[in-house]
């Protein structure tokens, strides 16, 4: 009984999985278009001009400053759902953690059946004491995101990484979003539907192939457990006659 609480409490724990939280709601109708729910992280390469090499740093979220964003505007001559969040990072100066870093999210909705993909998105760094560099860094040409939806159904992932320019990425961590929504709360609706990221779909198909083969091993631990009892007490019966 007490390993049954202790797997109850770890699972609802493993469930209750924190992330920052960001939403655009619409002025004109009091409507949130655009939530975004992550743990961010960021590995950036910057190039040492005095050295003339590139240097690789970490640096990781810590507190939103400020949020902007608009549920009808235009990028790169289509309607998209837009979200700017000015944050700090972790950092051991005091100085360092009033420094400004600035991330841009553009979703839009692409000419297949998908209701919203994230079609742009950069970073402007501040220098700190870790990292004694500050630049911005561009979404590539190439980079292909797979944050997109389809229907009214929104995104959700364990850890996914999308790619900045100069070799550096963004790492987003228990990431849930939903663009070009009309929802009465700023918070996801109970009954949400998601779609899941490539990762998170081949651990949902291992999932129930593990623990079936849990349980089945179980009957079997019970079942030898049972056979060799029984023998015992018929080993016990004889010797009693």
């Amino acid at each position: 009984m007490a390993f049954m609480r202790f797997a109850f409490v770890f699972v609802c724990g493993a469930l209750a999985v924190s992330a920052e939280h960001w939403n655009v709601t619409n002025p004109d109708t009091n409507l949130t278009c655009l939530i975004l729910d992550a743990n961010l992280s960021f590995n950036l390469k910057f190039l040492n001009e005095t050295s003339n090499q590139t240097q690789s740093y970490t640096a990781d979220f810590n507190q939103t400053n400020n949020v902007y964003g608009e549920c009808d505007t235009t990028h790169n001559n289509q309607p998209v759902n837009y979200l700017k969040v000015e944050f700090y990072v972790t950092s051991k100066d005091p100085a360092s953690l009033l420094k400004v870093w600035t991330v841009k999210f553009w979703f839009g909705k692409p000419k297949d059946s998908a209701a919203f993909q994230l079609v742009d998105y950069n970073l402007v760094t501040a220098g700190t004491a870790e990292i004694p560099f500050s630049g911005t860094f561009a979404r590539p040409t190439s980079a292909e995101a797979e944050i997109q939806a389809k229907d009214k159904n929104a995104f959700q992932c364990s850890d996914t990484t999308i790619g900045l320019d100069h070799e550096s990425s963004i790492q987003l961590r228990n990431l849930r979003t939903i663009a070009f929504a009309d929802l009465n709360s700023t918070n996801f609706p109970k009954e949400q539907q998601y779609e899941l990221c490539l990762r998170d779909s081949k651990t949902s198909d291992v999932v129930p192939i593990v623990v079936g083969a849990c349980l089945a091993g179980l009957v079997v631990i019970v079942l030898v457990a049972y056979l060799v009892g029984r023998a015992r007490a018929k080993r016990q019966g004889y010797a009693s006659v």
